[in-house]
């Protein structure tokens, strides 16, 4: 073997470039970004290390980015920082589809304020995961495939083109110089100048279906019915699903599925008016410790007090999906209704309104009734997940490495898988088209 100088030198080079080519290889990244009304929440999966996102939160390191942004009127500048003259902006993620919540502010060039708050915000917090991502993977070349959760219709596709169009505006912006003010002007700009075609790397995905696949996944979870309940801050989701078993293998079907614009920040305006200006905590503990009851109604005795009009709405969306399920799956309900003892519906609560007492009595009430169907009654399941909170399920969901077909689930977003082939890292499943 030569140990000549320029053979121990030709070593050294080729190892320093094995070296330097290693860092500079691809790696990709899968984003799980849960958009919420209130907070949003991310993890960020590098090469099999999933990680949540801790985002800067004033003075501090936080997993919840408060969704808001900061508005200057006079100047139409917004602001992800609060500055003297800039009044403070929420619910613009909920407000691109519904307008219980709307503000008076009008956007610009043809453009809805809340889609500029929402591209304006998204942008940062991408911009934000981006540079978490690097810091975790110094010197590798990421590339990005980001899954955002929302609350999105199955029947109407147009609110799934409403956050497509967002999202691929924010993640352009998010790898331009974003100052720290931008006029809504120049966000209407680019919003208007990049095309609303969907980008490969970039989903959205319903929320409920990364909660469903959650609990579908687990271990513990047997063949039977359930249903799931996702309490945010301005809609309530709602499915029921069986898990059945087909020589061995567990199935999975979505019979049932539906949204209301019922989340917490929409109770409490229509409940406290007034005081939730000024006091929302205070509100916010009326409604945790509520147990409401709804009397009964007809044509010549209708409900009128807000509370019970709303609670009326919620029972009626939660237990048609139950009555659904026992007319699609007759034969699993009625292994469930004629067991010995006879078995309940387990239901799982997800999102920021999940411990409100308000709904769960409001089950609880009903659940007096709903045995003369010939269907059991539910029970209340605890959300138990090895993450730092159980808020971040839907983040942590969407960031796995396969995004897997849920059977009979009424919607259009489903996907075939494609493989990205690295030899050093493992294989990964994403949603494509």
């Amino acid at each position: 073997m030569s140990n000549s100088f320029e053979d121990i030198l030709n070593k050294k080079i080729d190892a320093k470039s094995a070296v330097v080519n290693s860092q500079n290889r691809e790696a990709p990244v899968i984003v799980g970004l849960d958009f919420g009304t209130s907070f949003t929440k991310a993890y960020c999966n590098i090469a099999g290390d999933n990680a949540p996102v801790e985002f800067r939160v004033g003075e501090r390191n936080s997993y919840y980015l408060p969704s808001e942004v900061y508005f200057d009127k006079k100047r139409k500048f917004l602001s992800m920082k609060e500055w003297p003259g800039f009044e403070r902006v929420r619910y613009f993620k909920y407000n691109m589809i519904n307008d219980e919540l709307k503000s008076s502010y009008e956007g610009v060039q043809n453009v809805s304020f809340d889609v500029l708050c929402s591209v304006f915000f998204l942008a940062n917090a991408i911009k934000e995961i981006k540079s978490v991502a690097s810091r975790r993977a110094p010197g590798k070349n990421l590339k990005y495939h980001l899954n955002m959760g929302c609350p999105i219709a199955n029947e109407d596709s147009r609110f799934k083109g409403v956050y497509d169009r967002a999202l691929n505006v924010a993640y352009v912006l998010s790898d331009k110089f974003l100052p720290e003010t931008m006029s809504l002007e120049k966000i209407a700009s680019l919003y208007n100048a990049n095309s609303s075609e969907s980008n490969a790397v970039l989903r959205t995905v319903p929320e409920l279906y990364a909660e469903a696949l959650w609990f579908i996944e687990k271990s513990s979870t047997d063949e039977g019915i359930y249903a799931i309940l996702d309490i945010g801050g301005g809609t309530v989701d709602y499915a029921t699903i069986a898990v059945r078993r087909e020589t061995g293998v567990k199935k999975t079907d979505v019979y049932s599925q539906g949204a209301k614009p019922l989340g917490v920040e929409i109770l409490l305006k229509k409940f406290f008016p007034e005081k939730y200006l000024t006091d929302r905590e205070s509100c916010l503990g009326d409604l945790m410790y509520s147990n409401i009851e709804i009397p009964p109604h007809d044509a010549k005795n209708p409900l009128v007090d807000v509370q019970h009009v709303h609670g009326n709405a919620f029972e009626r969306l939660f237990f048609q999906g139950v009555v659904d399920a026992k007319e699609i799956r007759p034969n699993l309900m009625n292994r469930h209704f004629n067991a010995k003892p006879r078995r309940p519906i387990s239901y799982y609560t997800f999102g920021g309104g999940a411990e409100l007492e308000w709904f769960h009595s409001i089950i609880n009430q009903h659940n007096e009734f709903i045995e003369t169907a010939g269907i059991p009654r539910l029970k209340r399941e605890v959300v138990e997940a090895d993450l730092p909170h159980n808020r971040l399920i839907i983040a942590y969901q969407l960031s796995q490495s396969s995004l897997p077909d849920i059977g009979k689930y009424p919607w259009e977003f489903r996907r075939v898988a494609r493989q990205i082939v690295d030899p050093e890292i493992p294989t990964y499943l994403l949603l494509d088209d």
